[in-house]
């Protein structure tokens, strides 16, 4: 079919819609008494006023009086759509300006124009009904008589469905599915019927035979799967398959339609999955040949390209897949055929036109798709031939199939352009890389990848070619991805290493192909674009890390000892070169090998140390390194501080290094002579470098004051490792001392800087410490009962938070408040853990004897910023309580959960006597719903132990909510309190919901499903009842979900658990509801509006 008669036939849909449209508003103005406007499609001007008509341009037509639109009409004004498939003439070029549709533009013009005209008459019919309801506010009569029409006709065919099943059992099942092609043989001739008939049906008719095809292929498909169990396809299959695939592609030639040409196509290829075969047989593939060349040719047709490339990604991935998986019954070398046929017949049609004349050039598309098909080629020519390390057979495969791309590169060069000659180029040298590799050695192979990678990076520097200089880097990246497994086979052994000679020669290879790179890229650096910065740096990274790996991967092999000393050399090197300046992430892989190396090498001599005898140790090194060194620079820095006095900032690390050093005598002989006593003298060590900090003003000095002071911590732990406890009576001697001394520094340390040391540095820090001191004092107290008294540990946790209370009130210290939380929540925990009904009633006591201290249920009292939370918590303390009693006592989950829920919600009854509930009495009222529903579930997946005292229970908060629905209590009045009323309205809804979820699963648990459904139905309906009122507009919130609901669990559930009878009962009940609902709202309202 040709644009004009496109553009004719759409021009002919567009008037009559435009006329029947201009009936329907004179039709409305006539019920107004008006007189309607002249068609425009009729209307004359006087000459003077007519305007010349300039194609693409609309001329502008100015009314003397336009009728305002009335609300009705701007909302059925939408309803009317012009086929997208319409064509306006042409706009005069201007200048830079778009021209016609993008080629996107007209793909999804087209396939609107297929299935806009197939369902426009329905959409457009129901659109007036609804229009028509909503115009006079009876939306719920549309959708309820609509739903019922739909459950009744659903019930009706189940009632044939099992009508069928039972008084027609002994007849044949083929024969009840092979039935099925006189209707769609019917629809496909209704279809062709329409295309013939008039031009305004044709696209309607040809999608009326789209889908006739699809039913051809849906009944094949379960003729095919009734067969499958004898273990052999019969040949009526093939035939009925070819049949239909033949018959699509005649009527996709005729009609020229592009939806029954995309049927043809994929219903043609997924042939295996209609004949359901564990095998495919050789017959397949000359069909499925066969079958893309018409399809290609069907594409030249229709001008339609994006067939073409439809039908390579299915044809490919139906050759992967069924030649990967081993699903089909040929040969490899049939196979190897077979994949050279399909992927030639691909080069064909992008390579060449008009029949075998070659293409001067590609589009971007179409250069896409080659390097694909050729990737296929070499990845299937790969996994056909089982690769081996010198496979001359895949190698001489690869070097034939470059020959053609090699003659067509130095035959055709002048009659192509540079872009699609280099394209040539890659792939011959691509193809011959492979075929070399392959036939010297496999672990070789990523030196030809990356050697190819350079020279395309050449080329493309040489003409200029971004594109081949993208190649070139994804073919690099290729090349060292292909190293990973020469890589990896190294390290199999570690710490020792698998070396190999080629392996390490594949490594040097690349890493010196990746300098070139980098020294190429330098040498053409004017030449870079800005987007291609990126893989410049990723160029640089690469050879960073590639350079020292392959350097020193022979030095850790033969010579580990020595390794330190290259790595220190190496990395020293490459961060004083400039060549590697963008390589961030190589430079820090370096620096983390040095820093490894380093590590490595310290404790290795660490450990020499450590096993050491102290006593030979001590005599060996006592002259000189430990006493000696830290006296001779103390020295040394009081002879060149008299010298240059001007450069103190440049001595001052020799006088560092020496107290460093004594520190280290300290310790070292401190421990020979005095063991680990020796920690015991770290106080007064870190006092005395404290001071010589003041005294000198350095703050290294400081800075080992506070890390001696760390060697109490250290003894303490020595102490507890040993004794195998944490309590002060069973440590050691040294260990108490120690922990005395701690103590004693946390409290005087802050006296100390301010007396003397008077530090603005240490104010803050030496504070912390002496809170920290107060903050152990109920630490110890619960360690001391732990100690002596475990069982009443629980009790003293309650005792423990009225230390922090009483000292926050006495010194004013945020921790403490922050520690008396903690300890609130710790003794919440034990006492849950303990299950004694004495602890609680400790912590009753205690809470509330805090509580009514500062009078909490008052409004003075709850202001009190500090105690607030906690005055707020002792209201939820007592839920918890009644929660864990209801578990304990009575032994049931949903007693619990339910008896708490009503418990929250007569203190959201009854707040405005209870002032620490009122600032957040939403997560009160979340709470309450929350245990509620966790009740309802309790109940729902185990048997109360009292169903009846539950029961009552859910039945007193069910009261409570109603009257909270419509009391609209305890919500927060304000600009969201209509919102948080209708929020509240929807999770009541919810909680009746699972209220008469559970007791239907008690009662009826044969029946639950069934029941179940039209028990929703029931109460969406009654909810829909409620927006005759205006105040309950905001009901559909809840009726849509749940009608939503209902329809997934019938459709995804019911469905399929159902047995037909009850799937025919329920239908019909529903849509009995439905309609009978619809009826009697229609009667409801017209009372309403009467009165």
């Amino acid at each position: 079919m040709g644009e004009l008669e496109r553009l004719k036939k759409d021009f002919e849909l567009f008037r009559r819609e435009v006329e029947q449209k201009m009936e329907e508003f004179e039709e409305r103005f006539h019920t107004f008494d008006l007189q309607a406007p002249d068609s425009p499609m009729v209307e004359e001007e006087p000459e003077s006023f007519q305007t010349q008509f300039i194609p693409g341009v609309r001329p502008e037509v100015i009314p003397e009086s336009v009728p305002e639109e009335t609300v009705e009409e701007q909302e059925e004004k939408p309803a009317f759509n012009p086929p997208p498939s319409v064509i306006t003439p042409p706009t005069p070029p201007r200048k830079k300006e778009k021209q016609g549709p993008s080629a996107l533009e007209k793909v999804f013009a087209a396939a609107l124009s297929i299935v806009s005209p197939v369902f426009h008459d329905l959409f457009d019919f129901i659109g007036k009904i609804y229009l028509h309801y909503k115009k006079e506010d009876k939306l719920p009569v549309f959708f309820m008589t609509v739903g019922g029409i739909v459950a009744i006709l659903l019930g009706s065919g189940f009632l044939l469905q099992y009508a069928f099943s039972t008084y027609f059992v002994n007849l044949p099942e083929s024969i009840k599915v092979g039935s099925g092609f006189a209707p769609t043989f019917a629809l496909g001739w209704l279809g062709l019927f329409l295309y013939r008939k008039k031009s305004l049906y044709q696209e309607f008719g040809s999608a009326l035979v789209a889908l006739s095809i699809i039913l051809n292929y849906l009944i094949i498909y379960f003729l095919a799967a009734m067969a499958a169990g004898t273990g052999q396809v019969p040949w009526w299959e093939y035939v009925l398959i070819i049949l239909n695939t033949g018959l699509a592609l005649g009527f996709a030639i005729w009609m020229e339609t592009r939806v029954v040409a995309v049927l043809t196509l994929l219903g043609g290829v997924f042939c295996p999955l209609f004949v359901q075969t564990e095998s495919i047989p050789l017959v397949y593939f000359v069909y499925l040949w066969f079958l893309s060349v018409s399809v290609v040719w069907l594409s030249q047709k229709i001008q339609w390209e994006r067939l073409r490339d439809l039908m390579f990604v299915v044809v490919t991935l139906t050759l992967e897949g069924v030649f990967w998986a081993g699903y089909t019954q040929v040969d490899t070398l049939t196979q190897v055929v077979f994949l050279h046929l399909f992927i030639y017949l691909f080069f064909y049609v992008l390579l060449c036109e008009k029949g075998f004349r070659f293409k001067k050039s590609l589009e971007t598309r179409d250069v896409v798709w080659l390097a694909g098909f050729v990737v296929v080629l070499l990845f299937g020519l790969y996994q056909q031939f089982e690769f081996s390390a010198f496979s001359n057979s895949l190698a001489m495969v690869y070097f034939l199939n470059a020959l053609p791309f090699i003659a067509r590169t130095v035959i055709g060069r002048k009659q192509m352009e540079n872009i699609l000659w280099l394209v040539f180029v890659t792939v011959s040298a691509t193809l011959l890389a492979l075929a070399g590799a392959i036939w010297l050695d496999r672990s070789l192979i990523n030196l030809f990848w990356a050697l190819e990678a350079l020279m395309l990076l050449y080329i493309g520097f040489l003409y200029k070619s971004n594109t081949v200089r993208k190649e070139a880097f994804f073919l690099f990246l290729l090349a060292i991805a292909q190293s990973f497994d020469t890589v990896s086979g190294l390290f199999i052994t570690w710490p020792s290493l698998n070396f190999e000679w080629m392996s390490w020669v594949s490594i040097v290879g690349l890493a010196l192909i990746a300098n070139l790179n980098v020294v190429l890229i330098g040498r053409m650096e004017q030449e870079i674009i800005e987007g291609e910065k990126t893989r410049v740096s990723i160029y640089q990274e690469i050879a960073c890390i590639l350079t020292p790996f392959a350097m020193l991967l022979p030095l850790y092999a033969f010579f580990p000892v020595w390794f330190f000393y290259p790595v220190v050399l190496l990395t020293a090197a490459l961060f004083v070169t400039k060549v590697y300046k963008k390589a961030i992430w190589g430079r820090f892989l370096l620096l983390c090998l040095f820093g490894w190396t380093l590590f490595h090498t310290s404790v290795t001599v660490v450990d020499t140390i450590r096993y050491a005898v102290w006593d030979e140790l001590f005599d060996f090194q006592s002259s000189f390194a430990f006493v000696g060194i830290p006296f001779f620079l103390l020295l040394l820095y009081g002879i060149r501080n008299k010298v240059r006095k001007g450069k103190k900032a440049r001595l001052t690390i020799l006088l560092n290094i020496s107290l460093l050093y004594f520190v280290f005598d300290y310790i070292l002989i401190g421990y020979f002579f005095l063991g680990e006593y020796v920690a015991n003298f770290a106080l007064l060590v870190a006092v005395l470098y404290l001071l010589l900090g003041k005294w000198l003003q350095n703050k290294i000095a400081s800075a080992l004051g506070f890390i001696v002071f760390g060697l109490l911590f250290l003894a303490v732990w020595d102490s507890i490792l040993l004794t195998g406890a944490y309590h002060f009576s069973a440590q050691t001697l040294y260990g108490k001392i120690a922990m005395v001394e701690i103590g004693a520094a946390l409290f005087l340390l802050q006296s100390l800087n301010t007396g003397y040391l008077k530090q603005s540095l240490y104010e803050k820090p030496f504070a912390y410490l002496r809170e920290l001191f107060y903050l152990l004092i109920p630490v110890i107290f619960l360690s001391a009962v732990n100690r002596n008294f475990p069982e009443y540990l629980t009790y003293a946790f309650w005792v423990s938070i009225i230390f922090p209370y009483v000292l926050r009130e006495i010194i004013k210290k945020r921790s403490l408040v922050w520690e008396f939380y903690l300890l609130l929540a710790l003794a919440t925990y034990y006492a849950v853990q303990s299950a004694e009904i004495y602890v609680f009633v400790t912590g009753l006591l205690v809470v509330f004897g805090l509580h009514l201290a500062k009078n909490g249920f008052g409004k003075k009292g709850h202001k009190h910023a500090t105690w607030k939370w906690f005055f707020s918590y002792n209201m939820y303390f007592v839920g918890l309580v009644l929660m864990l009693g209801g578990f304990e006592f009575v032994r049931d989950l949903s007693f619990g959960f339910v008896l708490t829920g009503l418990y929250c919600l007569l203190l959201l009854d009854f707040r405005k006597h209870i002032y620490p509930i009122r600032t957040h009495f939403k997560v009160l009222y979340i709470l309450a719903i929350t245990f509620v529903i966790l009740g309802c579930l309790g109940a729902y997946l185990q048997s109360p132990t009292y169903p009846w005292l539950v029961g009552c229970l859910l039945i007193g908060n069910g009261v409570m909510f109603a009257r909270l629905v419509y009391t609209r209590k305890a919500l927060f009045v304000n600009q969201l309190a209509d919102k948080t009323w209708h929020f509240h309205f929807i999770l009541t809804q919810a909680y009746l919901i699972l209220l008469y979820t559970s007791f239907i699963e008690i009662l009826f648990d044969k029946h639950f499903h069934t029941i179940l459904t039209v028990s929703l139905v029931a109460h969406g309906i009654i909810l829909l009842f409620h927006t005759m009122k205006t105040k309950y507009n905001f009901v559909n919130k809840v009726y849509i979900p749940i009608f939503i609901g209902v329809l997934v669990k019938l459709f995804f559930l019911d469905l399929k658990d159902f047995m037909l009878v009850q799937k025919v009962i329920v239908f019909i009940i529903i849509g009995v509801l439905l309609l009978g609902s619809s009826y009697l709202f229609l009667r409801l309202k017209e009372r309403r509006v009467k009165k």
